[in-house]
């Protein structure tokens, strides 16, 4: 396989990161608005940072099997962001060797956000 396609394997498993990160971060918001964590008071500011440290901040422990997941999508989903895109770890080659963590940590969050009730 060539440097262009492994590129654009590197480019798919981004995008299954963003996606998948972007549904745990709406259910995530869902959550945490309906059980009245605290939240900044800005709803535009109700970032998946802000959301991960409200999470944390609560007692609850839904996610607690899956919050290296959640974590792990939260630091990858990033990666959007020009200044974390060009960090070394962010090469093709390090996305290919840590393409079955980053998918089984999607799909593993996804599953634990879809049982989730308020």
């Amino acid at each position: 396989m060539g440097k262009l396609n492994h590129s654009v394997r590197a480019g798919a498993i981004k995008a299954a990161v963003l996606v998948s990160a972007s549904i745990v971060e709406a259910a995530l918001r869902a959550h945490a608005e309906q059980r009245k964590y605290d939240l900044p008071k800005n709803e535009r500011h109700r970032t998946f940072g802000a959301l991960v440290e409200a999470w944390e901040k609560s007692s609850a422990r839904d996610l607690a099997a899956v919050w290296d997941d959640v974590k792990t999508l939260k630091d990858h989903r990033n990666t959007i962001h020009l200044y974390k895109a060009a960090d070394e770890k962010m090469d093709f080659r390090e996305i290919l060797a840590a393409e079955e963590g980053l998918l089984g940590s999607g799909n593993r969050a996804i599953d634990a956000v879809k049982k989730l009730t308020s």
